[in-house]
């Protein structure tokens, strides 16, 4: 998506949405805007506008370039949804859209993609940070891993991270916070394009090095010219649009900052407006850092495909059935995360002694492993850190050791679908070669046992 078809989408603490193009300065006319209560906002990747009202409780969903008095294609609303003195939105790679409760409740409450009405979330995360009022919690983002950051003003101000399946009462795999970080009020988060972690932080905007954690300071800082900034948002390019406004609440503008600013930059432009603004968000595209195998070639003792512009290579074993153009659709169940809607695979034989070996030429982050009909004992190398990221009931994962049961085929889309156990892991690491083992979890071993394979992961040198 260019610049020229970029936009800036604020929402006042007044009414109603305005929506300006990404190149706007001075006080010009936005594009349009969208009669709706204030409140936080989201995008997801058609576009289309998720807006929370604080005071009814509930999120509309609107269609792209809404405009005047749009009425909302979905409404998420009601004593089953949970919602209540809504703070933040955000949205994963799958479409789950996560909604930040503050006051008593302090959840987070996750909804499918295209929930509409009066329906309970996901998965509720009621863990959240602890703090000395029960109204500091500010805003939520989630980064290119779908890892979910949750943003609180002090004390104790900071940042807690959870990853991407957390629920009930999960603890944060890492918390930005203390001293050194700088953070006293945190206002609001973004993320640019590398997961370096944008804070609007009271006087100024902070940026963090990508997986921060702990009691560490900034990389860098700017906008620190005595306003107080309320809400950022970052571009596809890095440029920051940074909401402030200056003592006593007055002259409310957003300033729009060039990519890799620092402490004194002035900004490149500035949006004048006639009201405070309580949330940014551009419509950038959500650049998938996540992507999987494509398979080029397969035989009976190995396979051959590409990731992140190097070579891949698989060898051990292999069954009969192959996707080598992208065709396969079995992983876009919600046994699957993420769900692929059309990816490759290959198949892998299980059997006494078989083991496999993959190889990388671009070294892989944190690899993620979507088994499809497993009935078999998968087993990495020990000290190997597994996470489940999901599955059917029989699919387990213990220590190294990621478990199928046999089961008969379940009707998908009118057709058969995979048989035996399906679901995903996430290998914790860099990795250049991953190594397991394949054995049969039935009686009579002499029956190998295909399993469809496709593996994932984020470059490890993307930041």
């Amino acid at each position: 998506m260019s610049r020229a078809t970029m936009e800036l989408y604020v929402s006042p603490l007044s009414e109603g949405v305005t929506v300006y193009p990404a190149g706007a300065v001075g006080d010009g006319q936005p594009t349009r805007t969208t009669n709706v209560p204030p409140g936080p906002l989201a995008l997801d990747n058609s576009r289309n506008l998720y807006v929370a009202d604080f005071e009814g409780r509930s999120i509309a969903v609107y269609p792209p370039d809404a405009s005047g008095d749009a009425v909302p294609i979905r409404v998420i609303k009601g004593d089953q949804t949970g919602l209540g003195s809504l703070r933040g939105l955000a949205l994963d790679s799958a479409g789950n859209l996560y909604a930040l409760n503050g006051g008593a409740r302090r959840t987070v409450t996750v909804y499918e993609p295209g929930a509409n009405g009066n329906v309970a979330p996901l998965v509720v995360l009621q863990n959240l940070p602890p703090g000395v009022f029960n109204d500091n919690l500010n805003d939520i983002a989630i980064d290119s891993r779908n890892f979910l950051y949750v943003a609180t003003s002090g004390p104790p101000a900071g940042i807690s991270v959870y990853a991407s399946n957390a629920v009930g009462q999960a603890n944060p795999v890492r918390r930005i916070s203390g001293a050194h970080t700088g953070l006293v009020t945190v206002n609001a988060i973004d993320f640019d394009s590398h997961d370096n972690l944008y804070v609007a932080n009271g006087t100024g905007v902070a940026v963090y090095q990508a997986r921060v954690n702990g009691d560490v300071p900034p990389i860098r800082g700017f906008a620190d010219d005595g306003n107080f900034p309320l809400s950022l948002a970052v571009d596809a390019d890095g440029l920051a649009y940074v909401s402030s406004v200056g003592e006593e609440f007055t002259n409310p503008h957003i300033s729009v900052y060039a990519a890799g600013a620092s402490s004194g930059a002035s900004p490149i432009r500035v949006i004048t407006n006639n009201s405070f603004s309580g949330s940014l968000k551009i419509d950038k595209p959500r650049t998938p850092r996540i992507q999987f195998i494509h398979w080029t070639s397969a035989n009976a003792n190995g396979a051959l495909g590409t990731l992140h512009g190097g070579p891949v290579t698989l060898s051990g074993p292999m069954g009969t059935a192959f996707a080598l153009h992208d065709e396969y659709s079995n992983f876009a169940t919600p046994a699957f995360t993420p769900q692929l809607a059309a990816t490759g695979m290959v198949e892998i034989a299980s059997g006494p002694g078989h083991s496999f070996t993959l190889a990388f030429g671009a070294a892989l982050q944190d690899p993620i492993f979507h088994l499809g009909s497993l009935a078999s004992v998968l087993t990495f190398p020990p000290r190997t850190a597994v996470t489940r990221l999901s599955g059917d009931a029989d699919f387990a994962v213990a220590g190294n050791v990621v478990k199928g049961k046999p089961a008969n085929p379940v009707a998908l889309n009118g057709t058969l679908g995979p048989s035996d156990s399906n679901g995903s892991v996430r290998l914790e690491g860099t990795f250049s070669t991953i190594t397991f083992t394949l054995v049969q979890n039935f009686a009579g071993g002499s029956i190998p046992d295909g399993v469809f394979l496709q593996v994932g992961g984020e470059r490890s040198d993307n930041g």
